[in-house]
């Protein structure tokens, strides 16, 4: 039986019914089209935007490849920034990951020579941004630049004299293995130092004169990557030519890559620099047509006995001991 209150439908009713249902199936393949185009825009910007960005950019995964067991461009990079500017730092190895876009995470194991460490552990995370390097995680502070570890006019309130701390370093347990940043009052030849040092000698400053940026170099790498053959069952004097081409090839890559690092800094002693181009042209000028190389900063590690035997016979030394006392 049909419902009285239902009305017949009429040729108007089923037109309107038909316009509506047309309306939404169109309304239904627009959204269709549109998401559609919105998921291809996307596909587009992730295969294609980002290896552009990735060629437009220092690509660091390109940079990090090595060839025939050398070292890659950027660990060469990364080596010469950490030589030159931190005394007790090594970078020992370095991985890339890619995020895309033209950006990167590095993974990387800072070795400190104070302290005993392990290899194999990566316990620094840097990001490489549009080709720009920075910190990203750095909980032992690590390529966190530490000022004041050597000696100058403004920090006799801090440093003991010398001979106070010559007799604090005696007090150390015999079996002590002590790390030694060292300042001597009177710059020496780096042949000198690095011949009557030995096998202690772990890393030496270039003294400029003025007060300009001082460059380091470091004698014991703990990868092997340029430590000298061994002489008596120790580590041979580096020569100051081998020094000064050390030396010169670090700032020449810093030079070349200066965007790369840039925006990390530059400092020396207890003095931030500003980094720049000329500073460094300059530097190398002045390395390669000196006379003869001197240093008045170093590091020394050994035993208690044999850093104490040194320092001992050396005058005007004023030092900080990175490690006291450590037995191992």
């Amino acid at each position: 039986m049909k419902n009285i209150d239902e009305k017949p439908r009429t040729a108007a009713d089923d037109f309107d019914r038909y316009i509506e249902k047309t309306i939404n199936l169109r309304i239904r393949k627009i959204a269709l089209q549109t998401f559609a185009c919105i998921i291809a825009a996307l596909v587009l910007i992730f295969f294609a935007l980002s290896p552009l960005m990735n060629l437009a950019f220092p690509n660091a995964a390109k940079l990090n490849e090595s060839e025939d067991g050398q070292e890659s461009r950027l660990m060469e990079i990364m080596s010469a920034y950490c030589q030159t500017l931190y005394p007790n730092n090594e970078v020992f190895s370095l991985e890339v990951e890619k995020e895309g876009f033209g950006c990167y995470t590095l993974h990387l194991q800072i070795i400190d020579h104070s302290v005993p460490s392990f290899s194999g552990l990566k316990n620094v995370d840097m990001s490489m941004k549009l080709g720009r390097l920075s910190v990203k995680d750095d909980p032992q502070l690590l390529m966190t630049f530490k000022l004041g570890k050597f000696y100058n006019q403004y920090s006799e309130d801090v440093f003991a004299p010398p001979e106070e701390a010559l007799a604090a370093l005696a007090a150390l347990p015999d079996e002590s293995f002590v790390y030694v940043n060292v300042t001597q009052q009177e710059a020496a030849a780096v042949t000198e130092v690095a011949e009557k040092a030995g096998g202690l000698l772990e890393w030496l400053q270039i003294y400029v004169p003025g007060d300009g940026f001082q460059p380091g170099v470091r004698i014991n790498f703990e990868s092997g990557r340029e430590a000298s053959g061994p002489q008596d069952g120790g580590r041979q004097a580096p020569n100051e030519a081998e020094l000064r081409e050390r030396c010169l090839e670090n700032l020449r890559l810093l030079d070349e890559n200066y965007d790369l690092w840039k925006d990390m800094g530059l400092y020396s002693n207890s003095t931030v620099f500003g980094a720049r181009t000329d500073l460094l042209s300059e530097l190398i000028g002045k390395i390669e047509n000196a006379d003869s190389l001197q240093t008045k900063n170093y590091c020394l590690a050994g035993s208690k006995e044999e850093v104490l035997a040194y320092l001992q016979d050396t005058e005007g030394c004023y030092l900080s001991v990175e490690n006291s006392p450590a037995v191992y």
